[in-house]
């Protein structure tokens, strides 16, 4: 693994040394994280975040204090550490840096970041999401998020190729039935893999489930379906502040819409500000695009699903491009295909808009 040297140790530093203040003192150690925030922020994500620990720490009786101490105690230092340097500097910077030499050198755009959904009754095997990993990797993509059914076949096979990709970033959507011991223990021990558990569902199970998760000490959250209905979003976030989650991850539930389609679906973005429950709401799919803009990557959610089809999902213009298969071409025949830089918004050949 090569982690760039001096440049490498001195920020892999700075920030278990902010991990270790917030776990102490949270007040004083996201004063500090503010402080040195306010220096650097430059993107829209970035100030927002940073406005939300402004006003919360203005109130003697805000919810973020409680969600630090959930989410920065409830993990090792060297587990937040070693997830906060792979999402900054081996996904955020490193990797987008070969992101960007590889679209100047071949003409394509690459997204930042991929999306397993393995729901739909086919599931890829380990050795199959591993191929498209390092597919991913030799394109400079390190983060990836995979949402499994209940029925997935192999998940501790899966476990074994996440945890060995020690630099990248993995965000693991499970439903609680898939939660168990062993399981916990490879999750804690990972270091580079963040659970969220399933809201929703049996009620006793995913309790159950949410409890062996904080008695483990894992990096972990939840994620939920959302809907547009009046109140659903806030009934989420206080079911995920009853079970101790720092983190919530809404997902589009609507029937017939690809994840990042959305259109006018109202922002998570009062309930952040507000931060009614200690947990900080995301919003997946707009929070994954504002995101990649802000380092370049373009609009586009890249979902991978369990048959192998890759989809294209245009958040900012509603639009889909389908029609590609990952067992026929690489990941790299199929974007330089269908995000040439030249023209972004055709119909490519091969593919479907």
């Amino acid at each position: 693994m090569n982690n760039g040297g001096i440049a490498y140790a001195l920020i892999r530093a700075t920030v278990e040394q902010s991990v270790l203040e917030i776990r102490r003192d949270p007040r004083r150690g996201l004063q500090n994280l503010l402080e040195l925030g306010e220096r650097h922020a430059r993107r829209p994500l970035q100030k927002e975040l940073l406005d939300i620990i402004r006003r919360q720490l203005r109130d003697e009786n805000g919810a973020l204090i409680t969600l630090a101490e959930r989410l920065f105690r409830g993990a090792s230092t060297q587990a937040l550490t070693n997830f906060a340097m792979n999402l900054g500097y081996h996904s955020l910077n490193r990797g987008r840096e070969k992101a960007r030499q590889v679209e100047r050198r071949e003409g394509f755009h690459i997204p930042w970041c991929l999306f397993f959904d393995m729901t739909d009754g086919i599931s890829l095997v380990p050795s199959a999401v591993s191929l498209v990993i390092r597919q991913g990797r030799n394109l400079g993509i390190r983060c990836h998020f995979l949402l499994l059914a209940d029925d997935y076949a192999d998940p501790d096979g899966l476990l074994e190729v996440l945890a060995a990709d020690g630099d990248g970033t993995y965000f693991l959507f499970l439903p609680s039935a898939l939660v168990t011991t062993g399981r916990i223990r490879r999750l804690r021990t990972a270091g580079n893999i963040l659970a969220a558990l399933e809201l929703g569902g049996d009620d006793t199970r995913t309790a159950a489930a949410a409890s062996a998760l904080v008695k483990g000490r894992c990096l972990w959250g939840g994620y939920a379906p959302c809907n547009s209905q009046p109140g659903h979003t806030e009934e989420l976030l206080s079911r995920a502040a009853d079970l101790r989650m720092p983190l919530l991850f809404l997902l589009e539930a609507e029937k017939g819409r690809h994840p990042g389609t959305g259109g006018g679906r109202g922002s998570v973005t009062p309930l952040r500000e507000g931060l009614p429950h200690p947990v900080l709401p995301v919003e997946l799919y707009r929070d994954l695009v504002l995101i990649g803009r802000a380092v370049g990557a373009g609009p586009w959610i890249a979902t991978v699903s369990g048959d192998g089809s890759l989809t294209l999902a245009d958040l900012e213009q509603g639009s889909l491009l389908t029609g590609y298969s990952l067992r026929e071409l690489t990941l790299r025949k199929v974007l330089a295909r269908a995000l040439p830089k030249e023209d972004i918004q055709a119909a490519p050949q091969g593919g479907k808009a």
